[in-house]
C-alpha cells in the first residue's frame, strides 16, 4: 500500500480521479488523475494497493515524458513544501518528483 492518503492525492491534483470501479474502495481501485496546464497535460494512473503507477506528460499533443512502474517502493505527497510535490519512489536510489505549480514539471533524482 502507498503512503499517500486519498485526501492528499485529491489536494495535490485538485481533481477527482476517474475510477475503474466506483463501488470499490479507492485503495483497491485503479485511479486516473488528469490535469492541464496551458499546453501540458499530466496523466497519472495509480493502483494504490499494488503500488503500480503510470505517468504521461504531453505538451501540445506530443508525449515528452512517460514512466510505468509496477510495485514501486512508495508514492507520497510531500506537503511540507510549497508547492506540494508528488514523489514516486522507484527504488532506494531513484525517485520521480512531480510539481503542479507554478507549472507542471517532472524531476528525476
Amino acid at each position: 500500500m502507498i503512503s499517500a492518503e486519498e485526501y492528499e492525492l485529491l489536494g495535490f491534483f485538485e481533481v477527482e480521479p476517474k475510477m475503474l470501479d466506483y463501488d470499490t474502495p479507492w485503495i483497491y481501485n485503479s485511479l486516473v488523475y488528469e490535469v492541464t496546464d496551458k499546453h501540458r497535460v499530466l496523466t497519472v494512473s495509480i493502483q494504490p494497493s499494488y503500488k503500480d503507477v503510470k505517468v504521461i506528460l504531453t505538451e501540445e499533443g506530443d508525449k515528452i515524458f512517460e514512466f510505468e512502474g509496477t510495485g514501486v517502493r512508495d508514492i507520497r505527497v510531500l506537503n511540507d513544501n510549497i508547492p506540494e510535490i508528488l514523489e514516486i519512489k522507484v527504488s532506494e536510489e531513484q525517485s520521480i518528483f512531480i510539481k503542479r505549480k507554478p507549472h507542471i514539471s517532472i524531476y528525476l533524482h
